[in-house]
């Protein structure tokens, strides 16, 4: 090939290229240099390259065989084409590019199998060049072959993109089952960027299926996905090579476009040589950059090393404002406290009308003329006077502190938490803080003479209010001062580590101004390698001449080789089949798959160092409990919602009775099969003798003293009719109680057992009540997507059973389950049951860390017109905001036409909006929840990275500075396991005593404030009718009613209570974990504690509540009755209400106490053993990440494969 003849067919000519590989090669830059090479013989034969690339086995081999009409590549529906393959028409010969020796040429005819053999041998070769000299492509065409761009290995990838610079069009050939996949995408993207004209091929159509999707939607959705993602293309083709037929098939055109290519070839080569040149460039300018590494790695090294200590990344201005501000503060806070004092005491109401009664009684017995009783009136007077004025004090004193005292504690808890003060002696005061206001004051305020009316009662209490005020005024600002001398204590040390961080940001920035100067001179650069192609340029005669002899060294250096395949490089081939891909992966939105596999790269670059025990064990078990992490999904709602049916719904076949007894409904689930239990097999647990006990305890009215046990009270019910027996004559315990003496004699023997049966069998103990009453819980076991998923379904007794121990069952799945599913009915949204459980789920639905709620409205099929089923769904989602459920996921669904349409009836299955329900469902899975864990998982793969950094960096130090180092490390670990140790968490501790008092104490409020509501509900017409006796009797059965709300609804609030304190601890044991790790720092920067995972707490239950207090603990209340129209229509329910109020309040009050002091003996311990486990757990760290430190000091290490492995990790944690 000679140089002599310049052509003017490109806008880069052969002279630009020349002064660019001159560039490359005085640079060093091999690779670069060597493409230019191509280029220029790209040049000279004007060669029209077309490449096909794509997703491995999606056809490319079987394509190009076909479009040459000769079965020249290996083509399988595994992965085939181990490395590029170039054909042309020609000479006559294959000539083979090894990696390890010289070219070889294996002149025709061709040995079909072994040229097959080499292009599979991706190890040993990594290009093959095949010139036909029969193949019916033109003269100046070569269409080039590249591996799947998810091939086996990195050099793959490598290989692929390596030669796209001679490329003139691309083909990408996807298969159609995976146009979207992301590794399709960020290719085309990339080319797109690198100007490179592109036809889609979706091969492999055949696999569409109509009743799936419809072709147009499928072929819409691709090009508005390749329309998001800004990709360019000139064409896209779909095809099949098995169906040629196909009614989508477009082969045949494809063919066609291929043929204009070619009569086109020069419109399309100009260009790609220029943006091969200018892509080049930016390559080089890479390459190049690779020359400041050591000075820049240095540079970095030094200003890293300055900001090493600094809390917070600031500029220069930004530490001088800091500084700045720091000396402001104490006026700042000083000022907020005066404004947030005088708010706080504003709106503080020490006078609500009982504390101002007292107040007006105290008053009166001060009056001249007060006396009690005829006879030692003297003595009974200032014994009623110091009563009521006790009364009164006592009442006030209490408002105060919850008016006043409260919000004061807490505006100082929160200062100091907002200004980190770790002062164990403040936050005891903070806690302790109170005011003792002298009652004697009370008597000082009464002005002599003063008659007691309204108005003085009014100016009397104002005169308390205010001072009372000025007393917590003066208390209040003594603590401010406290807080302000901390606070200024601590500025002193904040503004020397600003000053300080000052210094070092100065002098980093003035190396940061060093790396901009090298940044310059890439920059420049690169300005001059692109203006060389804007520039005309002659070549001299030697210049041409040393070209001509590089391309001619390439081009005769072949030896001749003759079709005998060398068995090392196939041994060598099958020797690395599977390898794993590396692709890079979106750090931000990994799945469960990317990141166990992300985990599991990083337990395997650490395997083999012996140092890392700990940090691998880690690893792996974030991995395995990623990979066998399993979901559970509770299904609530009243019985007759249609639970069951929506279940066969999601399950896609009728696996649970759809009309379950609501009396006798046990606790159903759906659980994956596995080696025990296999597929359509379940597990029935049948109740204990305790709680068969108890249930029947609860239907019957009483239970004769001499019946002791199951059997005794079987056989006397089989003798006493169950309609006497069943308790307020109720069908629901009736049932119960009729299904339980027939089924008895059969049952009796598996009573407390568990037994294996088929799904088919355990049919009858979900339906037959003979059975059904005598059932704890069935699991299922049933292979079918949502348990392909990991997931059991639990379809948990109705919001209205009448089981007292279901509502800690229904708690616990509320508190524990992944996600909750709640199934209303279209034509009754929600019972009074529902209403209840709603409740709950507003008391807590803010605690969660994600919205686990989903909302179904089934039997949406019922509506007749689209306005009518719009109306329900306003109606449901009112009620829900109601019920403090606000922005709720809402679904309309059709479990009957979603079961039908699973069975085959695509028009039921979209009407029924199941897979509108399942899509997000199924992505909150996935996505939402499994990326809490993955957040986790980072969180250690990062801490591991940190600690290899930094064994590394100890490995790396002389003999003597390992001996000092050894030293710091040994005494750093015992003083760390001191200050762990030493730690009190006693300020923690009083915060959570604290917010457990006001969390009990809002209990009492909000009870009472829904009193209303809860007596109109029990008390109403339909169940007080009679007159005299009878409807004394009728009252007493409401007013048990009322109690059996009021009881259910205290334990609500209880465990509502105990979510909401968990949940604070949780926090609270999060911020001493901050602040122990802020102590520790102190004494090593480079420390770090593995994520918190959340704690387990031990359950604590609410059975026994107000268990003595009965309707007619209240009788005395009752004779306030005397007919249903005087009751009603005169009033005489409002005076019972607030009568049967005022009796009951002192039982609730003394409940709650009660509880509440149960709730902090259990949570203190639960605390104290947390907060045990927590610093155990961080010694443990800081022990194993020291002594692996030691051993990077004392052991020999291998410091570069260690490098090379942190090389790994950076790249596993960036990519």
């Amino acid at each position: 090939m000679t140089l002599t003849k310049e052509t003017a067919l490109q806008d880069v000519t052969i002279h630009h290229l020349t002064k660019l590989y001159e560039e490359f090669k005085k640079d060093g830059n091999e690779t670069q240099a060597g493409q230019i090479i191509d280029l220029l013989k790209k040049i000279k034969t004007s060669e029209l390259v077309i490449g096909f690339s794509g997703h491995f086995s999606a056809g490319k081999s079987t394509m190009i065989n076909q479009l040459l009409g000769e079965d020249i590549l290996p083509s399988s529906p595994i992965p085939t084409s181990a490395n590029i393959v170039k054909i042309k028409k020609g000479a006559g010969f294959a000539r083979i590019y090894y990696t390890e020796e010289g070219p070889v040429d294996y002149e025709e005819p061709y040995n079909l199998e072994s040229l097959k053999d080499f292009c599979k041998d991706g190890d040993s070769i990594y290009r093959i060049d095949i010139h036909h000299s029969a193949l019916s492509l033109p003269d100046g065409i070569a269409i080039i072959d590249t591996p799947g761009i998810d091939s086996a290995n990195d050099a793959d990838r490598v290989m692929t993109e390596s030669n796209m610079h001679v490329i003139d069009i691309l083909f990408y050939v996807m298969d159609y089952n995976h146009v979207q996949s992301e590794v399709n995408l960020s290719f085309l993207l990339e080319m797109t960027r690198k100007k490179k004209p592109i036809y889609i091929v979706v091969n492999q159509i055949d696999k569409h299926q109509d009743h799936e999707l419809s072709f147009e939607s499928f072929k819409s959705s691709l090009m508005e996905t390749l329309q998001k993602w800004n990709i360019s293309y000139e064409g896209i083709f779909f095809t099949t090579l098995k169906q040629a037929g196909h009614p989508y098939n477009e082969y045949e055109a494809l063919k066609t476009k291929i043929h204009q290519l070619f009569e086109t070839k020069d419109q399309w080569i100009r260009p790609t040589i220029a943006n091969a040149a200018r892509s080049l460039i930016e390559d080089h300018i890479k390459h190049y950059e690779q020359s400041f590494e050591k000075e820049i790695n240095q540079l970095s090294d030094q200003i890293q090393s300055l900001k090493a200590d600094q809390t917070n990344d600031q500029n220069v201005k930004e530490l001088q404002d800091a500084i700045r501000k720091l000396k402001e503060t104490g006026e700042k806070l000083e000022l907020e406290f005066r404004e947030e004092l005088q708010n706080m005491l504003k709106n503080a109401y020490l006078m609500p009308f009982d504390v101002r009664e007292q107040a007006k009684h105290y008053l009166e017995s001060m009056q001249q003329g007060f006396k009690v009783g005829l006879f030692f009136s003297g003595k009974k007077t200032a014994e009623e006077q110091k009563r009521r004025l006790d009364e009164f004090y006592q009442s006030l004193v209490k408002q105060a502190e919850s008016q006043i005292q409260w919000h004061i504690r807490d505006w100082f808890v929160q200062k100091s938490k907002e200004f980190q003060i770790y002062d164990d002696t403040f936050s005891k005061q903070i806690q302790q803080f109170a005011v003792v206001y002298d009652k004697e004051r009370l008597k000082q305020l009464v002005k002599p003479g003063a008659q007691v009316t309204g108005d003085y009662v009014l100016v009397y209490t104002n005169d308390v209010a205010d001072d009372i005020k000025n007393v917590y005024k003066l208390a209040a600002r003594h603590l401010l001062d406290k807080l302000l001398t901390i606070v200024e204590a601590q500025n002193q040390n904040s503004l020397k580590e600003k000053e300080q961080e000052l210094a070092r940001e100065i002098e980093a920035e003035r190396y940061q101004k060093r790396l901009e100067q090298m940044e310059q001179e890439l920059k420049n650069k690169n300005e001059k390698l692109h203006n060389l192609l804007s520039k005309d340029i002659t070549l001299s005669g030697e210049e041409i001449k040393l070209m001509e002899a590089v391309i001619n060294e390439q081009e005769h250096n072949a030896k001749k080789g003759t079709w005998e395949v060398k068995e090392k490089r196939l041994e060598n081939h099958s020797e690395n089949t599977g390898k794993i891909s590396v692709e890079e992966m979106d750090n931000h939105s990994l799945t469960a798959e990317e990141m166990v596999a992300r985990l599991k790269q990083a337990e395997e670059l650490m395997n083999g160092l012996n140092s890392f025990p700990s940090l691998v064990a880690d690893l792996k078990d974030k991995r395995e409990r990623l990979v066998y992490k399993h979901f559970t999904v509770a299904l609530f709602g009243a019985f007759s919602a249609g639970k069951s049916s929506f279940a066969n719904a999601l399950l896609g076949k009728s696996i649970l009775p759809v009309s379950p007894n609501p009396t006798t409904a046990a606790i159903n689930k759906i659980s994956p099969p596995d080696s025990e239990h296999p597929d359509q097999s379940a597990r029935v647990t049948l109740k204990t003798e305790n709680d068969l006990w108890d249930d029947l305890k609860l239907a019957m009215d009483h239970i004769p003293d001499y019946v002791t046990c199951i059997e005794e009270l079987h056989a006397w019910l089989e003798k006493t009719d169950p309609v006497r027996a069943v308790k307020n004559h109720e069908h629901v315990h009736l049932s119960f109680l009729q299904a339980f003496v027939k089924g008895y004699p059969k049952m009796r023997p598996y009573i407390g057992k568990e037994i294996q049966v088929s799904l088919t069998e355990s049919r009858s103990y979900i339906a037959d009540e003979e059975k059904a009453c005598f059932v704890e819980s069935i699991e299922l076991y049933y292979d079918c997507e949502l348990t392909r998923n990991n997931m059991t379904l639990v379809d948990t007794p109705g919001a209205d059973s009448i089981h007292a121990r279901h509502t800690d069952v229904s708690f616990e799945y509320i508190k524990n389950s992944d996600a909750i599913l709640f199934v209303t009915y279209y034509n009754h949204p929600f019972s009074r049951a529902d209403r209840e459980f709603l409740k709950q789920l507003g008391r807590v639905k803010d605690v969660f860390t994600l919205d686990k709620m989903f909302f179904l409205v089934n039997a949406a099929d019922l509506a007749e017109h689209e306005d009518d089923l719009n109306l329900v769904l306003s109606y449901v989602e009112g009620q829900l905001a109601i019920h403090g459920i606000r922005s709720p996921r809402i679904y309309p669904v059709s479990s009957k036409w979603a079961l039908e349409g699973k069975r085959g009836d695509e028009t039921r299955l979209h009407a029924s909006n199941i897979n509108t329900f399942e899509q997000s469902f199924y992505e909150f899975i996935q996505k939402d929840l499994t990326g809490l864990f993955i957040q986790s998982a980072m969180h250690d793969v990062q801490r591991t990275y940190q600690t290899l950094t930094q064994f590394i960096q100890s490995a790396s130090l002389d003999e003597r500075e390992k001996v000092q180092r050894r030293i710091v490390y040994q005494e750093n670990l015992s003083l760390i396991t001191e200050t762990i140790t030493q730690f009190s968490a006693d300020s923690y501790e009083g915060l959570v005593k604290h917010e457990l008092k006001e969390l009990v104490y809002y209990i009492k409020q909000r009870l009472f404030l829904g009193f209303s509501d809860l007596f109109k509900e029990s008390f109403h017409p339909s169940v007080i009718q009679s007159a005299g006796k009878k409807g004394r009797e009728e009252v007493a059965v409401a007013c048990e009613e009322l109690l059996g709300h009021m009881k259910k609804q205290i334990i609500q609030e209880l465990q509502a209570t105990t979510l909401r304190l968990e949940r604070f601890i949780i926090q609270k044991l999060a911020d001493m974990n901050e602040e122990l790790l802020k102590k520790i720092q102190e004494v090593d920067h480079s420390l770090s504690f593995s994520g918190m995972n959340e704690p387990d707490f031990q359950p604590i239950t609410f059975q026994a509540i107000l268990e003595n207090v009965q309707g007619n603990t209240f009788k005395r209340i009752f004779r306030f009755y005397k007919n249903p129209k005087t009751f009603f229509e005169e009033n005489e329910k409002e005076v019972m209400k607030e009568e049967l109020k005022k009796e009951l309040e002192p039982y609730v009050i003394a409940e709650l106490d009660r509880e509440g002091e149960r709730l902090t003996e259990h949570y203190v311990q639960e605390w104290q053993q947390k907060v045990e486990e927590l610093k155990n757990q961080r010694i443990y760290e800081v022990q194993e990440y020291v002594n692996t430190l030691l051993k990077s000091l004392s052991e020999q290490i291998d410091v570069a494969e260690l490098k090379d492995k942190k090389k790994k990790f950076e790249q596993l944690i960036l990519s």
